[in-house]
């Protein structure tokens, strides 16, 4: 602004608008323009990312005298158990932000309209109005359970009184807060010189509030020591889709998909996207537990990369010397992973799908009459045949991954032979038969999943299934 204005100082800045995230590792091309208006200030905008309104003039105004109220109920910062300090935003990451933009030097009180801090001015151009961004970021944390994480949305207007302090130099920040709501915490930001005089004064500064909750905020502290992915009984994994925005989406993408992963993300229908991102955490979850169970130390979710080989079978890469055995698969708002030991066999597999109501002929297709007849012989009522025919459906899906085959469109190949409460005997198409656990749950919709055990004992010689089977059906 000040290049395409020669001569005029810049006082302030309004109308600020963050439209989308803008990741500068790799580095990124970025379209800027600068537009004189007609009241003689200039409009930038970055293409796509952002935009905002340059406000210029001959000199800076008087320093205005501006009431310096007390904020509310004024107490120490805490995390509930322990003072927080200005270091821990850093060291315990609180903030994300390396040393360039890590300017907190003194941190509180806290209250219940607002927050104070001293910042030393940080090398990196414009860090200095970001630290004052953190001190909000913290009071949003600390007084909320779920939907902690905050970032810059928007700015109405910065007034500025004076040129700007120099790196090193001290600055205290006092944080009005306007209103919060789900979605959005607005306040009003001062930043006074050690000597009391008024340098800078940020009217709406907007801050947009993300989901997050017991499982994913640990997530975004330290992702390479937890999960979001839960064991379930049996050894499997589990993912639910937590996020109800596609801006909250995507930071979790960035904390599990390495620039590659990201690429193949973007290629796809935000659906099948999704879909596709549940999974890999899923099964990058599975194996840093599975790493861990080994005595691993920390390892972050972009440490596990996952491809498909010819036959679509997913593999992982990572920091061990034999890759593990892996299976995963999504559907709706959940996906579903299985670790193995490297080269064990037989291998593993699971599956899981939506329990829906499905047609004759559609079961037909799936089911073989004497699996029809078993089916039957299992349902208690109506209401239990969908779950039934979905369970049926994955235990073949289950058997067909860990074979390494699919089911090819031959669904009927792997039979199912016999029922023994939750386990299904399922014949491999090679001679032998196994048993797969199935489960059913109805979080955030109803869902059957079925995974195959990995110890051995699971395969069972074929001519077994097929006496029992042929003696009143094989229910049992």
């Amino acid at each position: 602004a000040q290049a395409l204005v020669p001569g005029r100082t810049v006082i302030g800045v309004r109308d600020v608008r963050a439209l989308r995230w803008l990741a500068v590792a790799p580095p990124v091309t970025v379209t800027t323009s600068a537009t004189l208006d007609p009241d003689g200030n200039v409009t930038v905008v970055l293409d796509g990312y952002a935009r905002g309104t340059v406000l210029l003039a001959a000199d800076y105004p008087a320093h205005p005298q501006l009431p310096d109220p007390p904020l509310t109920g004024q107490r120490p910062c805490t995390d509930g158990v322990r003072e927080v300090r200005a270091q821990d935003l850093y060291t315990d990451r609180w903030m994300f932000h390396g040393p360039a933009f890590q300017g907190v030097a003194e941190l509180g009180p806290i209250a219940d309209d607002g927050i104070t801090g001293e910042l030393i001015v940080p090398p990196a151009p414009g860090a200095l109005l970001d630290t004052a961004g953190q001190l909000l970021s913290f009071w949003v944390i600390t007084r909320n359970s779920r939907d902690r994480i905050a970032f810059p949305a928007g700015i109405d207007h910065v007034h500025y009184y004076g040129s700007p302090p120099r790196p090193g130099e001290r600055v205290r920040c006092v944080v009005r807060i306007r209103s919060i709501s789900a979605t959005e915490v607005v306040a009003d930001l001062e930043l006074r010189r050690v000597d009391g005089r008024l340098w800078a004064c940020i009217d709406r500064w907007r801050d947009r509030r993300f989901d997050s909750d017991e499982v994913t905020w640990p997530i975004f502290l330290f992702p390479e020591r937890h999960r979001i992915a839960q064991r379930q009984p049996g050894g499997w994994f589990l993912v639910r889709d937590r996020w109800s925005d596609p801006a909250t989406r995507e930071l979790i993408m960035r904390r599990y998909l390495s620039s590659a992963e990201r690429a193949e993300y973007q290629r796809r229908t935000p659906r099948a996207a999704r879909q596709w991102l549940l999974g890999r955490i899923a099964v990058k979850d599975a194996v840093r537990q599975w790493l861990w169970d080994a005595g691993a130390g920390p390892v972050f979710p972009i440490e596990i990369t996952v491809s498909n080989d010819a036959s679509g079978r997913p593999r992982v890469a990572g920091p061990f010397t034999e890759a593990p055995e892996v299976s995963l698969a999504h559907t709706g708002s959940v996906a579903a992973a299985l670790v193995g030991d490297p080269g064990c066999s037989p291998g593993v597999g699971i599956d899981i799908e939506q329990i829906t109501e499905r047609d004759d002929h559609t079961v037909s297709a799936i089911l073989t009459n004497a699996e029809c007849r078993l089916l039957d012989a299992v349902c208690s009522s109506v209401a239990d045949r969908p779950s039934w025919v979905t369970r049926f459906w994955t235990a073949k899906e289950a058997v067909a991954k860990a074979v390494g085959t699919g089911l090819s469109g031959r669904p009927q190949r792997f039979a199912i032979e016999r029922v023994d409460g939750d386990r299904l005997l399922v014949a491999t198409g090679e001679g032998s038969s196994r048993w797969v656990q199935t489960e059913v749950g109805n979080e955030p919709e109803p869902y059957a999943v079925a995974w195959t055990p990995t110890e051995a004992a699971a395969l069972v010689p074929q001519e077994i299934p097929q006496q029992l089977s042929a003696h009143t059906g094989g229910a049992t």
